[in-house]
């Protein structure tokens, strides 16, 4: 069972924050921000991290790219296992609950102001958002400095400036994030302080560390990505052998939640779940592949038509399973999490093997005469 001492502590934690989410609410309600808030918390959906922003960085440089997609799966695993071990509040529903507020009804009435990006159904620590958007816009700043700028010179002001534009729009994104996650009752602040720190601690390990990217057998590759299901099961199944019902919070949200339609199934652990197991086999399926490994030691060659096409074929076909997920049957959850898994299989080996394969087509290149014109170059300056 969950320690009595940590949840003593964390109640402490939970009523000294209180008033900063009532001073967040204050503020933004005062401005009318309300409508952005919420917008902000639809940009930063994980699920864009496999739809849109896994094209455009893939796009533009592919070794990126893949490195981007194995640190939002390894992202959303972490993520999910740290929420159902350390069993975080959400606002919306412990504000209701706790003794401190149950003799002064007041209080929780002004501090509740939900609306429709309030009720998710997992637990909340920590913040799945600010999580995967620390990740996404933190590799996007890379490859927007790392790659397209260094076309420029070092001290080009164009270079410079944008440079720091793209760095000055990366913590602001940050920022507006854990505001709107904190203005909507999804999380208290030190869930999100918590998700910024082990966003940093998986872009080192997947992003920065790029070693995972070699490989040799398809066998192992897969073996690999199933291991990120197998474990996450192995703790669900591992709380319910405790006593402990790992959805204790979609109850809550139930009971909590406003409207019961602001209540999707897509913010349900288990879904999470489908997601990112789905993109890590389609990920498992096309790594060992020779022409991907060849991709990704020549993605620099490639022009900005050739970058331009390929985002655009992989935000349409993000845009194509977006449109089939909504349509997906939800009154079998079992075929409809089957479904789920290999549409996010299949959208990643679409978007990073038959994307580039067409801009093969299109651009009439053969990877194999590119890759022999640089073994010719290598071995004319050899022998100079």
């Amino acid at each position: 069972m969950i320690s009595q001492d940590y949840q003593a502590f964390m109640e402490r934690i939970y009523h000294y924050e209180v008033p900063t989410i009532r001073q967040v609410q204050d503020y933004v309600n005062e401005n009318d921000l309300s409508h952005r808030m919420q917008m902000i918390s639809r940009i930063g959906d994980p699920s864009l991290a496999f739809t849109l922003y896994f094209p455009i960085v893939v796009g533009i440089n592919f070794r990126s790219g893949i490195r981007f997609l194995g640190a939002a799966i390894l992202c959303e695993w972490m993520n999910q296992v740290l929420k159902w071990i350390l069993f975080g509040e959400r606002p919306y529903w412990w504000i209701p609950e706790a003794e401190l507020f149950s003799s002064n009804p007041r209080s929780s009435l002004i501090l509740l102001e939900q609306n429709r990006m309030t009720c998710e159904t997992g637990p909340g620590l920590p913040s799945g958002h600010v999580m995967i958007n620390l990740v996404i816009w933190l590799i996007m700043a890379d490859t927007i400095s790392g790659k397209i700028l260094s076309k420029l010179n070092e001290t080009s002001p164009i270079r410079i400036f944008v440079n720091r534009l793209v760095w000055f729009g990366f913590i602001t994104m940050q920022l507006m994030v854990s505001g709107s996650r904190i203005y909507n009752l999804n999380h208290f602040p030190h869930q999100c302080i918590s998700a910024f720190v082990c966003g940093i601690v998986v872009i080192k390990l997947a992003y920065h560390s790029q070693g995972w990217l070699t490989t040799h057998s398809r066998l192992t590759c897969l073996i690999k990505s199933l291991l990120f299901t197998i474990s996450a099961l192995g703790v669900y199944q591992g709380l319910l052998a405790q006593g402990i019902n790992p959805d204790w919070s979609i109850a809550k949200a139930l009971k909590w939640c406003k409207h019961q339609e602001w209540i999707y199934i897509d913010t349900t652990p288990f879904y999470a779940l489908v997601r990112y197991s789905g993109a890590a086999f389609g990920l498992g399926c096309i790594l060992p592949k020779a022409k991907v490994q060849r991709e990704l030691n020549q993605s620099e060659l490639y022009c900005w038509s050739d970058q331009g096409l390929r985002i655009a074929l992989g935000i349409v076909w993000g845009m194509v399973s977006s449109l089939m997920h909504m349509m997906m049957p939800r009154k079998d959850l079992n075929i409809f999490y089957a479904l789920e898994f290999l549409l996010n299989a299949f959208s990643i080996v679409f978007i990073a093997y038959f994307v580039p394969r067409i801009s093969d087509l299109v651009f009439k290149r053969n990877l194999n005469i590119a890759e022999d014109k640089q073994r010719k170059s290598a071995k004319n300056k050899k022998s100079e």
